[in-house]
């Protein structure tokens, strides 16, 4: 029974084949199950699902996969920090993918620190912050993070990787019975190999993370055969450092996967489609465009927050919103944004030039990310993987009343 779950995903195992709730969305290509009659906390469902089972595979013999769909998960965003080429250089220039990917996993594990209360996000700034030389001491950061800096990191190797959110086992409750919670979201990152899929990697530091997650595997002198603790990220600890015997497909990541209660994979193809809307938004056409593209961002933040915006409510309101929602944001940028809004709507924009533009994009930036921040954990953490906004209509300006 999903409790105290914020908005419509349903938890689901593995690649769902049966879920027992009405009026569902699907994506087939994430594995994304939601609700389109509201929110699905407080609802008792059943769910039967595949989880991939990694037993036995030899993931050092798989090819790289080939074709357009998979340059996007090799694709780094403009402007990445040295220390990417610096790591990768160090530690993973050469091998196969799975040797390779296991390095980065290695090197996040053994070279940082585990750290829940770290202040969230995971852009460049955060990540270049983060990392560390290899040989030296990184900083801390949450699960999040750390997933973030292993896709980055692998994307610099030239491996097709992506995040991955989901849940943790929780907390035993008896026999086969786990309880999980919101609390126990938890994000790492995966690889995708040729014939195999996406397979996921243990990368937070510390051996016990907010998910439960036990620490790196045993065995480290045989890197041919993938082990338990590298593939699966929700195996129990006992299961972590070998290989499953089980060959029936009843693994202990299987049943451990099951006991979850949900593992929801979001590929990284929501995020770098909002990000990208974003930037189209922000950054394209006219000062005028980019000023209504940063008013309808700012207008998908207050939804994402949880804000009570009416559709026809004007610019001034919508403003008081924003104020309410996050008072520690500056006024005077809000102030900024509704004046050239209003002077692009009403005004034909004659004072709206670039500089004005790039003034208004970064105030919305700015309180888009203070919105983020001040959302619940478990929001914070799949913000940009949430896919209603690409969905979401923005109306027209609204005049002021009172107002030219």
């Amino acid at each position: 029974m999903s409790e105290d779950l914020p908005g419509s995903w349903a938890p689901v195992v593995g690649a769902p084949r049966r879920v027992g709730l009405d009026s569902l969305g699907y994506d087939a290509l994430t594995g994304t199950v939601v609700t389109r009659d509201g929110a699905v906390a407080g609802r008792d469902y059943e769910v039967v699902g595949t989880v991939a089972d990694w037993s036995g595979v030899d993931l050092s013999r798989s090819a790289p996969p080939v074709g357009d769909v998979y340059e996007l998960y090799r694709e780094l965003p403009p402007g990445a920090p040295p220390i990417l080429d610096e790591v990768v250089a160090a530690i993973a220039a050469e091998g196969d993918y799975h040797h390779r990917a296991r390095a980065i996993a290695d090197y996040l594990r053994d070279s940082h620190t585990f750290d829940p209360e770290t202040p969230g996000g995971h852009g460049y700034a955060q990540v270049d912050a983060l990392l560390a030389a290899p040989g030296g001491q990184g900083g801390s950061g949450t699960s999040e993070q750390f997933a973030s800096a292993f896709a980055l990191l692998a994307r610099a190797a030239g491996l097709p990787s992506r995040v991955a959110v989901g849940f943790a086992p929780g907390t035993e409750r008896g026999e086969g019975e786990y309880e999980v919670r919101t609390g126990d979201a938890h994000a790492w990152g995966e690889v995708y190999f040729d014939g195999v899929g996406w397979v996921p990697y243990h990368v937070t530091p510390g051996g016990q993370d907010d998910g439960g997650a036990d620490d790196s595997p045993e065995n480290e002198d045989a890197p041919e055969e993938p082990e338990a603790g590298d593939l699966d990220a929700t195996s129990e600890p006992e299961d972590e450092g070998r290989p499953s015997d089980d060959r029936e497909g009843t693994g202990a990541g299987l049943w451990a996967a099951a006991a979850a209660g949900g593992l929801l994979a979001v590929i990284l193809l929501v995020p770098a489609a909002r990000l990208a809307r974003r930037a189209r938004r922000l950054g394209a056409g006219t000062p005028a465009e980019r000023v209504l593209g940063a008013w309808r961002e700012l207008r998908d933040a207050l939804r994402m927050g949880a804000a009570d915006v009416n559709a026809g409510a004007t610019v001034t309101e919508t403003v008081a919103v924003a104020r309410a929602l996050v008072p520690a944001a500056a006024p005077e940028s809000l102030d900024r944004v509704a004046r050239a809004v209003n002077s692009t709507g009403f005004g034909g924009g004659i004072d709206v030039d670039a500089p004005a533009a790039d003034a208004v994009a970064r105030a919305v930036r700015d309180h888009q990310r203070a919105v983020r921040r001040a959302r619940p954990r478990f929001r914070r953490l799949t913000w940009w993987f949430d896919p209603r906004p690409l969905f979401w209509r923005n109306g027209p300006v609204r005049q002021p009343r009172g107002r030219r």
